[in-house]
């Protein structure tokens, strides 16, 4: 439970990166 809501939020500030070509698609079917 503490690991998928601390994946999420670490989600959208990678995202917002230059890493949300390969990291958003990866981790957005994992999650």
């Amino acid at each position: 439970m503490v690991q998928e809501c601390k994946s999420t939020e670490s989600m959208p500030i990678f995202q917002a990166g230059s890493s949300n070509v390969r990291l958003p698609k990866h981790r957005s079917i994992q999650i």
